[in-house]
């Protein structure tokens, strides 16, 4: 074992050496290009069928099926001047647990050693509903999705490093310009009652109840070749909503899709072009700006949430691609980062945070009005309701069965009537050692933090680092749900209206403030080029996860069919716009991720040779499963026929994998359909 691990470290420093040269030839020929920049985007999906989606934290939503797969989206930044890097992702998924940073930096590391760390690699959740959950390791964000399920992890760990070295390898020298501008016309503020909370002085400072800012910085190699982009706005990822059962990236996940799609992006190719539509402070505000949304379950394209989807994606799309045409503003020279944990249920906040004495943090608990959820997605509203500050009497007794809070507690959480003291179970149901981040990648400063901050919690954040770092207002940027996730963050006025927003607000009013204490610190610790405190390391809870997740026993099909087996043929002929609807005799989508692979492929017949010109990623497809019998099922695979289509002769070609039960193997079967004409 001895000698194995000298092996290992002898290894590792090697390719460190390796790593390090190629940096320096890079620099060299970087002389005149401010910035060594990569991009890379890779398949973090996870399971489509029958297990619970994360985001809404209803019992009976289950997956059945993809309208566009999920992906992570990775950005090296470094400088040839000092060496130092930074790693920003934003991956499509709900939120970002420590169970993932954790998973992330282990692999990283076995790899690259210390060149990728906690320290420089920030992470960040666009926050869709619509993706599968059993990713985490706290029992909180596990209890809907019935445990945690190791196929989910592993897919999105795996997809985010691997994006990760996609960016690494496509390093090349470059420089990144930056534009800003507002859109106005993507979100609502959905808890104004509490935004009013806020003082009038500091409200008369904006126009809007939600932050409208739109920051987009373009990356280029040095020839001027587009790289990649990423951009930071406001809205929340809910467009589809509580009765969607098909997997998407929602409103961000489809602006992306149209932006690499306009740069002819090759998500197959391990470097093209990268369009990441960060999430902010999104925290109070919902893109449903809309009189309706679907009555049943939103399964096919015809469904009205995949319709509000496609407008608001489409507006972010539209004001990104302006500013990308547009940026002509270099962000400047220098790369530079900071990061530290902070005990969240033990912080004494000084009075320069909470404008009078110095107050405490608390012991993690969830008020009543979080179990009424929000106007995006209501929880249980026959029996609490927003804005609750009443206990009731039935539900202290089973909260007290549970775990009973203390008096402290009580005191300290007012005036939150606690439904749930979840800090106080073993492990915590919620993590406490919470990360706060800040990059500096030239005149651009990006915090990451660990959960959703409101409107104007944000704006406090934008302001006190723009008075620290002395760059333009709209350079700073909040990463939203970054590193590890905690509920919400309302301004210490705004919790006092307990919404749900405050009831989510775990560790107390006095919240925000922490996390501006933490950031200032942070910042100075950068500006003085001092290293900062790493602040209390958060637990590896990777050994306290069970499920109760059924397993695939076994596929069938019926006697004379095979797997593949079309049940329904398409029609003989289409118009442009119509759609395809065919039916195929399926395995259980949870045998094979069909990672990079998909589940469907439309087909065109160019030349006497079939050609793939759409996969279950596009965005005019859907593939929904449906259990039938006992073992039996359909893959529904539908394609609405794009107004630019080529007449032609096409079919559409089905992918998937089967367990077959007398030996429990896993095996690989495909179907193709008739052909069909569109003329």
């Amino acid at each position: 074992m001895t000698k194995a691990m000298t092996v290992l470290r002898i290894f590792l420093k090697l390719n460190k050496l390796f790593l390090s040269l190629i940096f320096i030839s890079l620099s060299c020929s970087a002389a005149q290009s401010p910035f060594i920049i990569g991009a890379g985007i890779y398949d973090i999906t996870g399971a489509a069928a029958e297990i619970n989606m994360l985001g809404y934290a209803q019992l009976q939503q289950y997956a059945q099926g993809i309208h566009s797969r999920l992906w992570s989206r990775a950005f090296i930044i470094a400088s040839p001047d000092t060496g130092k890097r930074v790693v920003f992702v934003s991956a499509d998924l709900g939120m970002i647990f420590q169970s993932i940073k954790q998973g992330v930096i282990k692999e990283l590391q076995d790899q690259y050693g210390d060149l990728y760390n906690d320290k420089n690699v920030m992470i960040s959740a666009t926050h869709t509903h619509s993706g599968t959950g059993g990713y985490a390791f706290e029992h909180l964000y596990n209890f809907t999705i019935r445990g945690f399920y190791k196929k989910n992890y592993k897919a999105v760990v795996n997809g985010i490093v691997q994006s990760i070295i996609r960016a690494h390898q496509n390093l090349e020298p470059g420089n990144i310009y930056i534009e800003t501008s507002e859109l106005t016309n993507t979100s609502k503020n959905r808890s104004v009652s509490a935004y009013l909370k806020n003082p009038e002085e500091e409200r008369n400072q904006y126009e809007h109840d939600t932050d409208k800012s739109f920051t987009l910085i373009k990356l280029v190699n040095e020839k001027e070749e587009p790289i990649g982009t990423i951009n930071w706005h406001a809205v929340h990822g809910v467009s589809m909503s509580n009765k969607n059962v098909l997997i998407s990236g929602d409103n961000k996940g489809y602006a992306s899709y149209l932006f690499e799609k306009s740069m002819q992006s090759d998500y197959l190719n391990p470097k093209t072009f990268v369009a990441a539509f960060a999430q902010a402070n999104e925290g109070d505000n919902s893109p449903n700006i809309f009189d309706s949304s679907s009555d049943g379950d939103c399964d096919k394209m015809t469904c009205l949430d995949i319709q509000h989807t496609f407008i608001i994606g489409e507006r972010q799309y539209r004001k990104a691609k302006e500013l990308f045409d547009a940026a002509n503003t270099p962000i400047g020279k220098g790369v530079d980062y900071r990061h530290q944990y902070l005990d969240m249920e033990n912080t004494s906040v000084g009075s320069e945070f909470t404008g009078g004495a110095e107050e405490h943090t608390c012991r993690a608990t969830l008020g009543y009005s979080f179990g009424a959820g929000t106007t995006d997605g209501p929880g249980l509203e026959i029996f609490f309701h927003q804005g609750q500050l009443e206990t009731d009497p039935f539900f202290v007794f089973i909260r007290d069965i549970i775990k009973q809070p203390t008096p402290s507690m009580i005191r300290c959480q007012q005036p939150k009537p606690i439904l749930l003291a979840v800090g106080l179970n073993e492990p915590a149901w919620v993590p406490h050692n919470m990360p706060v981040q800040i990059f500096k990648i030239g005149d651009l400063v990006i915090a990451g933090v660990p959960g959703e901050f409101t409107t104007m919690s944000g704006r406090r954040i934008k302001n006190l680092l723009h008075e620290a770092f002395l760059v333009p207002e709209k350079h700073v940027v909040i990463a939203g749900l970054s590193n590890s996730y905690a509920g919400y963050i309302t301004t210490p006025e705004e919790y006092m209206q307990q919404n749900y927003e405050g009831g989510f607000t775990v560790f107390g009013p006095w919240t925000l403030p922490a996390y501006l204490q933490g950031l200032k610190q942070i910042a100075l610790d950068m500006i003085y080029q001092r290293e900062s405190d790493p602040g209390p390391l958060p637990e590896d809870l990777s050994d306290h996860t069970g499920n109760i997740i059924p397993s695939v026993v076994f596929d069938d099909v019926p006697p004379t069919l095979n797997f593949g087996s079309v049940h329904l043929e398409p029609e003989e002929q289409y118009q442009r716009g119509e759609l395809v609807h065919v039916i195929f005799w399926a395995g259980h989508p949870r045998n094979n991720l069909e990672t990079m692979k998909g589940f469907l492929e439309v087909q065109r017949n160019a030349g006497g040779e079939w050609q793939t010109i759409a996969h279950d990623w596009d965005f005019n497809t859907v593939y929904r499963w449906e259990r039938i019998f006992i073992a039996y099922a359909y893959g529904h695979v539908y394609w609405k026929i794009p107004a630019d289509a080529i007449p032609g002769t096409y079919r559409i070609k089905h992918l998937g994998h089967y367990k077959y039960g007398w030996n429990q193997q896993i095996y690989p079967y495909e179907g193709i359909s008739k052909p069909f004409k569109v003329i």
